[in-house]
């Protein structure tokens, strides 16, 4: 989700049939207008998640969904767990289920956030980036979803010389 772009309960929902592995893209997306069947394509410099998505698409039964498995299972096997290992979020076994004590902001959800800022950092036009992420409007894109850090802040600022 991270370099697609997808909302998790797009993600769930996508079709086998919407992935287009040779042509090198995906077709999903809901919630909004802007946001219904859009054409997100494979970035090419990383190959890896075209190769993630064709190994879920053999597991997949032909036809139907991507991803068999409900919300709830998919953040604990396959968000939070990953990110434990990580040592991003804490956890804990208690009567034999993996408790996880995440940061209210470490969702699911933040992975279309951090989509919109590698996307903006690595100088993605913005009317692309909305049209991938299936924003209405640019704005919702630029001032909700992508985030500036310190480190490029600085940099900006070292652009400054005496007048």
């Amino acid at each position: 989700m991270i370099y697609m772009g997808f909302r998790v309960g797009e993600v769930l929902l996508l079709e086998v049939d919407s992935i287009h592995l040779e042509e090198g893209y995906i077709i999903g997306g809901e919630k909004t207008e802007a946001g219904k069947d859009r054409t997100v394509p494979f970035p090419e410099s990383i190959p890896e998640i075209k190769q993630f998505v064709e190994n879920w698409v053999r597991k997949a039964a032909p036809g139907g969904k991507l991803f068999s498995m409900t919300y709830q299972t998919f953040r604990v096997t396959h968000y939070y767990a990953p990110l434990m290992e990580l040592g991003i979020v804490d956890g804990y076994i208690e009567n034999g289920k993996t408790v996880f004590n995440t940061p209210h902001h470490i969702t699911p959800h933040s992975t279309r956030h951090t989509f919109a800022t590698l996307s903006a950092e690595a100088g993605m036009k913005p009317k692309e980036l909305q049209k991938i992420i299936g924003h209405a409007k640019i704005q919702t894109t630029l001032d909700i979803y992508t985030h500036t850090n310190a480190d490029a802040l600085q940099s900006e600022m070292n652009k400054l010389t005496r007048a």
